[in-house]
């Protein structure tokens, strides 16, 4: 399917404020080199962010970019179908995207005073969590990624978008989308098994798709769950397991106080500053008690110093 070709295109735009400090050109840098952003398009010399959202039923192409005014940015919509209220909703997305609304300092003010956090945290003021554009869309990358390379996990996630995406055409240029939980949840089983999914995987994404299309798990309902909560409805699912379900929560809807304490990686990365060795989970999660209410971040700034080679 394909949204917008031979349609005239609309747009909006406003700007928006961070709360606390921004280093925005960083942020487009993480996001540039993360291997979950395989929908985003990223120009680090104009220093903008695009990606194409589907919004209350409406494709939408989103571009975030600096601002004439002193720590502001611009957010633009454009489409065939835009509208002031889709210019709000996509500011929501966009502040929970890059967590504008979540003033720093205090978290700094914590990695500064912690032995672990300190050398990673610091060179890098105004960074904030970067989280998946979709929260589906965490879900389905957080399963494709139980296991396996990252590498090959996007190249799956690439394989989604070409066989059962759809395309939102904005000036002649095509942007791919996710196809929807319903389209997937439709799919014969043999064309993910084509793509080099196990029987696993095909397994489990058409399963979380069902799910979510039949309506028995509803995103939006989820969002709004306290974290337990929110938890125990994720791992209710087939092939959803708690470090899933903390992903989830963590990199889909920017919790500030998870931590997937089954990562090997982080297992290895913290441990081994707090021992000099690999811990298990109970001693990880032991270990980042210290950094509530913040442990999502602390989680992102580790996993960002290992991607900058910091």
């Amino acid at each position: 399917m394909t949204t917008g070709e031979g349609q005239a295109t609309r747009r909006l735009a406003r700007g928006i404020r961070p709360t606390g400090v921004l280093n925005f050109p960083l942020a487009l840098t993480y996001v540039n080199s993360w291997t979950a952003s395989t929908l985003e398009r990223i120009d680090l010399v104009a220093g903008t962010w695009q990606r194409a959202l589907m919004l209350d039923g409406h494709d939408l192409l989103i571009t975030v970019g600096p601002s004439t005014t002193p720590d502001a940015l611009i957010l633009e919509i454009a489409g065939p179908h835009v509208s002031p209220d889709l210019l709000d909703r996509a500011e929501r997305e966009v502040r929970r995207i890059f967590a504008l609304d979540t003033d720093p300092a205090e978290f700094a003010a914590l990695a500064w005073a912690d032995d672990i956090l300190r050398p990673i945290v610091t060179p890098y003021e105004g960074m904030r969590p970067i989280v998946v554009a979709d929260l589906y869309e965490s879900l389905v990358w957080a399963i494709l990624g139980q296991q396996i390379n990252v590498g090959f996990a996007r190249r799956l996630k690439d394989r989604l978008v070409e066989t059962s995406g759809h395309e939102l055409v904005v000036d002649d240029v095509r942007y791919p989308l996710l196809p929807r939980p319903e389209v997937v949840a439709a799919l014969d089983p043999a064309v993910l098994l084509g793509q080099q999914f196990s029987r696993q995987k095909t397994a489990y994404v058409i399963g979380v798709s069902e799910e979510i299309a039949s309506g028995r798990l509803d995103l939006h309902e989820l969002a709004t769950l306290p974290d337990d909560e929110a938890i125990d409805e994720l791992i209710r699912l087939r092939g959803v397991g708690r470090w899933t379900a903390e992903y989830v929560l963590m990199r889909g809807m920017g919790r500030a106080d998870v931590i997937p304490a089954g990562d090997v990686s982080l297992q290895l990365l913290i441990g081994t500053a707090a021992t000099g060795a690999r811990v298990r989970e109970p001693e990880l999660r032991a270990i980042a008690e210290r950094w509530r209410p913040w442990r999502s971040w602390a989680t992102f700034f580790v996993w960002m110093s290992r991607q900058f080679g910091a």
